[in-house]
């Protein structure tokens, strides 16, 4: 096999492998100073109380990099912020 074919085929294999690479996410929530920790997945059921006093429970929809969407609503969140 010529070299520009066998580099060909190992970036269609490298591209299909990264493709099918899908990381999950969670919310990792520690104490600091302790070990114990609390995960939280899109799907789990999550209560929210922040240091103003705002209060927030329902089933997390969507957490991405920075944020989390509880029941598909963003706009309690952005209001409180």
């Amino acid at each position: 096999m010529a070299k520009p074919a066998k580099l060909f085929l190992t970036l269609i294999l490298f591209l299909a492998l990264s493709i099918a690479v899908n990381a999950q996410k969670i919310l990792l929530l520690e104490k600091p100073g302790t070990v114990k920790n609390i995960k939280y997945r899109a799907g789990d059921q999550i209560y929210i109380k922040t240091k103003d006093k705002l209060k927030f429970s329902g089933t997390i929809s969507i957490i991405t990099d920075s944020s989390i969407i509880v029941n598909y609503d963003e706009s309690e969140f952005l209001q409180a912020m």
